[in-house]
């Protein structure tokens, strides 16, 4: 059955409060049908700096890509970052802060992406917005984005420096942001 022949049958129901009722139920099962298409989590993961701590850990959790549902397993020592991407690169004055989205293919492989090749935004919220505004790639799933910020007056590189966050270290600031779980019809 197609589309136009569902909103067919439901034109032809003349009693007028029955026709939206129909129309309201046909456009939130029509929603639903999107959605188990979008690339998405299902359910959110926690991110967290790995036992490995230049990499990002993750907890256990679903997802879906091209309407089909995956699992991914928790991974304390994290994924190794796999970019380069710089923060401070030229070594200016201040703290300054870079953001990364990080995503899934559907055979589980986490893959990372930083909102510029040397960032310098001057506020952890600035590099956020940053991080949430890059577009993942085709047939990804958005998982979460992190935000770093590198110890004063210096460089931090992804891949190579921790994700300590408290400045004993590689980079004074980190904070995780899971994806949200897609929303789906309960009972």
């Amino acid at each position: 059955m197609t589309t136009a022949s569902i909103n067919q049958r439901i034109q032809e129901v003349t009693d007028p409060s029955s026709r939206r009722a129909l129309e309201a139920l046909f456009g939130a099962v029509k929603s639903e049908l999107a959605e188990l298409k979008t690339d998405s989590v299902i359910n959110a993961t926690v991110l967290s700096k790995g036992s490995t701590p230049e990499n990002v850990a993750n907890t256990a959790f679903q997802f879906r890509i091209d309407g089909v549902t995956y699992h991914k397993a928790a991974v304390s020592a994290g994924t190794a970052l796999g970019i380069t991407d710089t923060i401070n690169n030229a070594g200016a004055t201040g703290v300054f802060y870079g953001g990364f989205l990080v995503m899934i293919v559907g055979a589980g492989t986490v893959t990372f992406k930083a909102a510029a090749a040397d960032q310098t935004y001057t506020t952890a919220a600035a590099a956020e917005v940053a991080a949430r505004a890059i577009a993942p790639t085709a047939g990804t799933a958005t998982v979460g984005w992190f935000v770093v910020g590198s110890k004063a007056d210096t460089k931090w590189t992804a891949g190579t420096d921790d994700l300590d966050g408290d400045g004993s270290s590689d980079s004074s600031y980190v904070a995780y942001y899971p994806a949200p779980a897609a929303h789906f019809l309960t009972e």
